[in-house]
């Protein structure tokens, strides 16, 4: 059996377009393999205090917030996780600020590279524009340095009629 943690930065849960493509792809690959389970959280499903600044991840080796909200649970499944998806809506061109407060909690990681070797991908949506922005610097540049990953990045647009 293989484990796969989605995390996508978006408040909009089940009905988010990220976490809606993050599920078929999902979905697909359970066809494919039925020994994978997979297990998808956005940033409305669970509550992400914002980074203190306190460097006690960097100093002592944890984060003090991970007591008082659920990133403590979110770095656990990352670690048991066989393969780990970031995804995000682009927003102004960027990450959505949900994403940005997840990435910022993980400042440890990215610089012990605490995922090394752990395969993953990311993915962002977009109504219009921005996605390649979105994929050539944030979320993809963070997963790569956190990860020591060669990621998959899929960039899908959404078009609304």
């Amino acid at each position: 059996m293989r484990k796969v943690f989605a995390f996508i930065g978006s408040p909009l849960k089940e009905a988010s377009n990220t976490s809606t493509i993050t599920k078929m792809l999902l979905d697909r690959l359970v066809e494919l393999d039925e020994s994978i389970e997979y297990e998808i959280l956005t940033s409305g499903h669970v509550r992400i205090d914002h980074c203190r600044g306190c460097w006690t991840c960097m100093t002592r080796g944890f984060c003090p917030r991970d007591e008082h909200d659920d990133m403590g649970m979110l770095r656990e499944k990352m670690l048991m996780a066989d393969f780990i998806i970031l995804g995000s809506p682009v927003y102004i061109m960027h990450i959505s600020g949900q994403m940005k407060i997840f990435i910022d909690r993980l400042c440890a990681w990215f610089h012990l590279i605490r995922l090394a070797g752990k395969p993953g991908l990311t993915v962002a949506t977009t109504a219009s524009q921005g996605s390649r922005r979105f994929m050539n610097t944030s979320a993809c540049s963070c997963v790569r340095w956190a990860s020591s990953l060669s990621a998959i990045s899929i960039r899908m647009v959404i078009s609304r009629s």
